[in-house]
């Protein structure tokens, strides 16, 4: 999504720029590759305000400092691709707002072209995050929201949800708990839409061990998600059985006097 043509093309034509003032030739006498600055000098180079325009539609316009783009100003691909805001000799730096023409936008702090610190990026397909960048993609804390409204608020490394986090469905699904590499790892707890609660450590986004599963209807299920396990019913009934796609098949009841409550 980002435009590193534009930054190419840019530094590749800016080495004609400075040959061109350098040595005095004007806009007749420049081939149709060079670009055409018009604008303010300083020892016969680019300095102050100025406007660079290339064959193809291309062009910058803003602050110029010993011949090359330093301060703020505005690049605009052959696309239409825009960006507006702090610039370092055709890189990126400080804040800017970075615009594609499918719609997506870029508007925060960026250091050597890329995003670096607190940024917000809206994506072609609506999606949007808020939050802390680092090398070009999320790092930190940060919000992400789809289109139809689901959510993840949370840390994030090398651009995937890792370290606590709260994702929430627009289906009523919600996970607290560990991420690793974009997937619940580690203890949480996920809320089903039908109301289910089910506590356990997760791996790769699937629950391993042994879960506590708490029921709408007051029941809790201690067990394997897809294995043995016991139910206690709201009346104090403790029943052993099987849990099998999200089904109870109940075994034996089990009475309180049958527990050792002095055992270790």
């Amino acid at each position: 999504m980002r435009v590193a043509p534009l930054k190419v093309l840019m530094l590749i034509t800016s080495l004609s720029l400075l040959v061109s003032v350098c040595t005095g030739q004007n806009s007749n006498e420049l081939s149709s590759i060079h670009p055409r600055y018009v604008g303010e000098k300083r020892n016969g180079k680019p300095h102050g305000q100025g406007i660079l325009e290339w064959p193809n539609g291309s062009n910058y316009i803003g602050e110029f400092k010993n011949g090359m783009p330093d301060g703020q100003g505005t690049m605009t691909a052959a696309d239409g691709s825009k960006y507006v805001g702090g610039v370092k000799g055709f890189i990126k730096s400080g804040q800017g707002t970075m615009t594609w023409t499918n719609g997506a936008k870029f508007v925060g702090e960026y250091n050597n072209d890329l995003p670096t610190g607190y940024g917000v990026e809206t994506f072609a397909d609506g999606s949007r995050y808020a939050g802390i960048y680092s090398n070009g993609v999320p790092n930190g804390k940060g919000v992400f929201t789809w289109p139809k409204g689901t959510r993840f608020v949370g840390r994030w490394k090398d651009g995937e949800f890792d370290g606590l986090g709260t994702l929430t469905s627009a289906n009523g699904f919600r996970f607290v708990g560990e991420y690793k590499n974009g997937k619940p790892n580690g203890e949480g707890t996920a809320t089903m839409p039908s109301g289910e609660i089910i506590i356990g450590k997760y791996r790769d986004g699937l629950p391993v061990e042994k879960v506590t599963a708490i029921f709408p209807d007051g029941r809790r299920y201690v067990g394997e998600l897809e294995g043995a396990g016991m139910m206690t019913y709201p009346d104090g009934k403790i029943e052993k059985g099987f849990l099998k796609d999200g089904n109870f098949m109940g075994t034996k009841v089990i009475n309180w006097d049958d527990f050792d409550l002095d055992k270790d």
